[in-house]
């Protein structure tokens, strides 16, 4: 990928004084699950910009524009984002990547602490992205969004990776796929899913939060994410997954099923094994 400095001018800078740069990611660069682009899609404008807190594991975030945007491109965007659908489209807006994707992922307030959240909370958040994805994007959507971050350890995620994702490789993700991270930073531990990330294109993922009932969600460099858990995990690797659109998740009712399914294993590992017979 290749970067163009560009020189600010004063009232820009002073406009928007974090800006550290201005980079320019032709569209056709992007990972969209389709070959052919239309010459007129031509750039994402993406300023990076520091980062003033501690929650997160990256001390910048992007903020990614759109140019020249008219409705066959709005289009595209909202189709290939899968956002939602009732968003309209306005010939005179400045667009960014944001307003195309769900309102749940994108929160305009951001936790109240300078206490860095654990980096396993963002497996919550792309559970409900697996679970818009697989079609649940009305009914059930609401009540998953209720389910405390702590319900989903790295086993319920991974479960839930196993039945509703397939593996694809890393050169080969697009807009909406999951990027994983696996590790362990204790040698006597075993390997599980630590961090996630939703990608979308240009070597940009998502990295969406919760606390609470406050999210919190930037776009940040898939490098960057793999550079910080490379120098600090055991066991590292990462794996990228697309998610099956075979069948919807209910995440509330799988989360139900799966205490469920635990309780039971446990009274059964409970009894004596001439029981089990």
């Amino acid at each position: 990928m290749k970067y163009v400095m560009v020189i600010l001018p004063l009232v820009l800078s002073a406009f928007c004084s974090h800006a550290i740069k201005l980079e320019h990611v032709p569209m056709d660069k992007m990972s969209f699950d389709q070959t052919a682009q239309d010459n007129r899609y031509k750039d994402w404008i993406i300023t990076k910009i520091p980062g003033k807190r501690g929650h997160s594991i990256l001390p910048y975030r992007l903020d990614i524009k759109i140019s020249k945007m008219d409705r066959k491109k709005f289009n595209l965007y909202n189709f290939r984002f899968n956002g939602d659908p009732i968003t309209p489209y306005h010939s005179n807006k400045t667009y960014k990547a944001e307003n195309f994707l769900p309102h749940f992922l994108i929160s305009k307030t951001s936790p109240n602490t300078n206490k860095r959240l654990s980096e396993n909370s963002t497996l919550s958040s792309t559970t409900h992205w697996i679970e818009w994805l697989s079609g649940n994007q009305k009914r059930y959507i609401k009540d998953s969004l209720e389910v405390p971050v702590t319900d989903i350890s790295p086993e319920v995620f991974e479960r839930v990776i196993v039945d509703y994702g397939q593996e694809v490789s890393l050169g080969k993700i697009k807009t909406g796929d999951i990027v994983v991270i696996y590790g362990t930073d204790d040698i006597d531990q075993i390997q599980v899913p630590v961090a996630s990330y939703i990608y979308v294109g240009n070597g940009i993922v998502l990295e969406a939060k919760k606390l609470k009932n406050k999210n919190f969600s930037k776009f940040v460099y898939l490098k960057d994410v793999q550079n910080h858990f490379k120098n600090r995990l055991m066991d590292y690797r990462v794996q990228t997954f697309k998610i099956s659109t075979k069948k919807p998740l209910y995440l509330s009712e799988y989360l139900k099923d799966s205490k469920q399914q635990d309780e039971y294993l446990e009274k059964l590992a409970a009894k004596p094994g001439d029981e089990l017979l």
